[in-house]
């Protein structure tokens, strides 16, 4: 088995074909976790031998964050120490899409538009009549000795950053799986594909990175300290299928540089490109269809670019306190938006309808049995 530790500097076009593919990356994490996933390790510091449960993918653990007054669900992984980032291509600096735009003026058009997006994507999401039931009604979790109420968190900006509204976050993941496929594909008119070199292919798009971030323990202070917010299972499960966090850059400026980040670079090959996206189910795996995708479809591609006043209202209670809802209703003009005073987005009757006899059918179960409550998994229900 290759070392990892020695491909941590970009190739060169005299040395490329020395670097691992990303099946190698795979292969050696996975040695280093089969090693290391011992309850008798270091690596798993204050979690009891009866919290087995939390290394289960497609699992989410609650943690609580008092410094900012909330519960977070943290997605579960192989590793309880890193999580992973996967590139097709290496960009000095790594940026989120929303700073990737080099002309100022429309960086900031952007980052508005962001906002008022999310906050439409909000207010049509409250009115979700499931979404509506988590806010309204606490789940009480009870093993036999006692009951307990808990607040079973919205991720509403992680939710916009993975179904298409550009945020100022980097996706990251617990699982090293997703992250290989972010790593070997590409997406073509909205659709994944694997990422495939040839003769003509320039060097620069020769090879991807990997990104191992480092956490000393995952628990409420990685929000604090790393910029890291757990996303973990929603009922929109796009973040859950993808054991999803983000990584804020406002804290951490640019992963690259980051003392407690690695960059492994490996070698594009067709053949492992081609197996990591098989085993992605060609992407099916990854991006879960509902009806969140729909409606943030109908919102940024509105031809008319409409954004309903109660947007604005709720973007300014949200992210901008300072601005008046005068001010901010100008702002949206100068970038192009028309400010509508009748509802704005919301979703189509038929999704709603699918939604409400799927989770009447089962998906409830499937959501709510997928949160654990301290390393236990307790069936939970509706006060």
């Amino acid at each position: 088995m290759i070392k990892l530790s020695g491909f941590s500097k970009e190739p060169t076009i005299e040395n490329i074909d020395t670097y691992p593919t990303i099946l190698d990356v795979m292969e050696c994490i996975s040695r280093s976790e089969e090693l290391n996933n011992s309850f008798d390790q270091p690596l798993l510091m204050n979690v009891r031998r009866e919290f087995h449960n939390l290394n289960k993918l497609g699992y989410s653990y609650i943690i609580r964050d008092d410094a900012i007054g909330m519960n977070l669900l943290m997605p579960s992984g192989r590793s309880m120490r890193y999580v992973f980032r996967g590139q097709a291509k290496y960009y000095e600096p790594c940026l989120p899409i929303l700073w990737r735009e080099r002309n100022l003026q429309k960086r900031i058009q952007n980052t508005w538009k962001s906002y008022f997006y999310t906050a439409e994507m909000i207010i049509a999401m409250n009115s979700h009549p499931i979404i509506n039931q988590y806010i309204n009604n606490p789940i009480i979790y009870s093993d036999g000795y006692k009951k307990t109420k808990i607040d079973i968190p919205i991720q509403y900006d992680g939710l916009a950053q993975h179904y298409g509204i550009p945020t100022k976050y980097l996706d990251i993941t617990i699982d090293k799986w997703v992250a290989a496929f972010f790593a070997t594909t590409i997406t073509i008119n909205d659709t994944y594909q694997p990422f495939l070199v040839d003769e003509n292919t320039e060097f620069t798009q020769r090879y991807g990175v990997f990104y191992l971030i480092e956490l000393p323990y995952i628990n409420d202070s990685i929000v604090r300290q790393y910029g890291v917010i757990p996303i973990g299972q929603q009922y929109f499960n796009r973040p859950g299928a993808q054991s999803a966090l983000i990584l804020n850059l406002n804290v951490i400026k640019d992963i690259n540089h980051c003392p407690f980040v690695t960059k492994i670079f490996f070698r594009h090959d067709n053949v492992a490109n081609k197996i990591i996206f098989s085993l992605s189910l060609n992407g099916a795996k990854y991006f879960p269809t509902d009806s969140l995708d729909n409606l943030v479809k109908k919102i940024i591609n509105d031809s008319n670019n409409n954004i309903s006043i109660q947007a604005v209202e709720l973007a300014r209670k949200i992210y901008f306190k300072c601005f008046s809802i005068q001010m901010l209703k100008e702002i949206a003009h100068d970038i192009g938006l028309n400010v509508l005073q009748s509802n704005g987005m919301t979703f189509e009757k038929e999704d709603v309808d699918n939604d409400v006899k799927k989770w009447q059918d089962g998906d409830d179960k499937r959501y709510l049995d997928r949160i654990m409550n301290f390393g236990n998994i307790i069936k939970p229900i509706f006060n």
